[in-house]
C-alpha cells in the first residue's frame, strides 16, 4: 500500500510540472540578438501574445489547421514539408511562439537545443540558443530537422519525438493529423 501511495504521489508531481512549468517563458520580438539576454533565457516580452503555461503536447491532443494560426509556416516553400512542420507546431505548441517545453523545449516547434544546437549552427541558421525564441528561425529550424532527417514520413515524426511507445503514438497521431491537414 505504501509503494502505491509514493508512486502515486510521485507521479501526480511529475504531471504537474509538466502541465505547469516554474515560470511562464516569453519570445524576442525580432530575429535581431538582444544583447541584454542571457544565453539560453527568453526575452522578456512579445508583443501581441499573452503568456501561457504548459508541457509538452500529448500524442493523443487534438490538431486543428493551424494556417491562419501560424503565419511563419506559410513562408515554407516546399507544400509537404509545410503541411509537417504546421502539424507539429500545432501539436508541439499550439502556435505559442513562446512555448516552454518541460525539457527544456524552446518555441513554436519545441527545439530541444541540447538534441539540435550543434547541427542547426553548422547549417547556419541559428548562432545561439535564444535565436530558437524568434518564430521565423524556429519555423526553419524546424523544417530543416524534419527534412534532413532519414526515412518515410512516419519515420522522421518518429524521430522528431524520440524513441519507444510514445514516439510511435506520436507519430501515428502526427500521420492521421497531416492526411485532415492536406485535405
Amino acid at each position: 500500500m505504501f509503494r502505491f501511495v509514493v508512486i502515486l504521489v510521485i507521479s501526480f508531481f511529475l504531471t504537474l510540472a509538466a502541465v505547469y512549468p516554474t515560470s511562464a517563458k516569453v519570445a524576442p520580438s525580432s530575429t535581431v540578438a538582444d544583447p541584454t539576454v542571457e544565453e539560453g533565457q527568453p526575452p522578456k516580452a512579445f508583443p501581441g501574445f499573452a503568456p501561457k503555461r504548459f508541457g509538452r503536447a500529448s500524442a493523443s491532443a487534438p490538431v486543428s489547421k493551424p494556417a491562419g494560426k501560424c503565419p511563419w509556416v506559410s513562408e515554407i516553400r516546399d507544400r509537404r514539408l509545410r503541411a509537417m512542420v504546421a502539424v507539429t507546431i500545432a501539436r508541439e505548441s499550439g502556435c505559442n511562439p513562446r512555448a516552454r517545453g518541460s525539457s527544456g523545449e524552446i518555441g513554436l516547434a519545441q527545439i530541444r537545443y541540447e538534441v539540435w544546437g550543434p547541427h542547426l549552427k553548422k547549417a547556419g541558421l541559428i548562432r545561439r540558443k535564444a535565436d530558437l525564441w524568434d518564430p521565423r528561425t524556429n519555423v526553419r529550424a524546424a523544417g530543416w530537422i524534419l527534412s534532413n532527417l532519414p526515412g518515410s514520413t512516419r519515420e522522421k515524426f518518429r524521430a522528431y519525438n524520440g524513441s519507444g511507445k510514445k514516439a510511435r503514438a506520436y507519430a501515428h497521431a502526427q500521420m492521421r493529423a497531416l492526411e485532415r491537414y492536406e485535405e
